[in-house]
């Protein structure tokens, strides 16, 4: 199924994503216990993470490793990092139900159906340019909030209450919504070419 070998998971690229994948368990912890790496710990831990999404995509290009596992476990693991982050946010209050909801609706309306195209045509849409960008934005809004209110040391620039961050936070929505809606496009031509 999905034409997945062993020795895929072995790759670079997909490591690197393993990485990403089973880092967010541990961040969880962390942002729960802040006391324990601070507040900028957990930025450099999650900047570390994001970094394995670039890198992960780049080094299957250039070693050409593109393989079906990479497909499903590069969304997938940034899926799971940004679903642990989110419902950790907002359990804390560091994000609104509107945007908890948005995130978390978004990515399970791309993985589940991800999930029965994988199994029905073997194949599932790659990750592309726009959900790159939706992971990222996402991930900058969410440690600029987590810096603006969290801990004992919040940071005053980043209140999430600003003119430039209520900016940020519709668009942000703006472009959840229209990467859900890019996935589904793809999903759907991906549909019709295997009839």
């Amino acid at each position: 199924m999905f034409g997945i070998k062993l020795k895929h998971f072995f790759q670079i690229s997909n490591l690197l994503s393993i990485i990403r994948l089973l880092g967010a368990f541990p961040l969880v912890w962390i942002i729960f216990n802040p006391g324990t790496v601070g507040n900028w710990g957990v930025v450099a831990i999650v900047f570390f993470l994001g970094l394995t999404d670039f890198l992960d995509g780049f080094l299957a290009r250039k070693l050409n490793q593109v393989t079906e596992l990479g497909k499903i476990l590069d969304p997938l693991a940034d899926k799971v990092l940004v679903i642990s982050i989110a419902v950790s946010f907002f359990i804390t209050g560091i994000i609104d139900p509107l945007l908890f909801a948005v995130i978390v609706a978004r990515d399970l309306l791309i993985m589940l159906p991800g999930i029965f195209l994988g199994k029905k045509l073997g194949s599932v849409p790659a990750s592309d340019m726009i959900g790159k960008w939706t992971f990222a934005f996402i991930g900058v809004y969410l440690l600029i909030v987590y810096l603006g209110g969290n801990g004992n040391n919040p940071v005053p620039i980043f209140d999430k209450n600003s003119t430039p961050m209520v900016i940020y936070y519709y668009f942000l929505i703006l472009l959840i919504i229209v990467s859900f809606l890019n996935y589904a496009a793809k999903a759907i031509k991906l549909i019709k070419e295997s009839k």
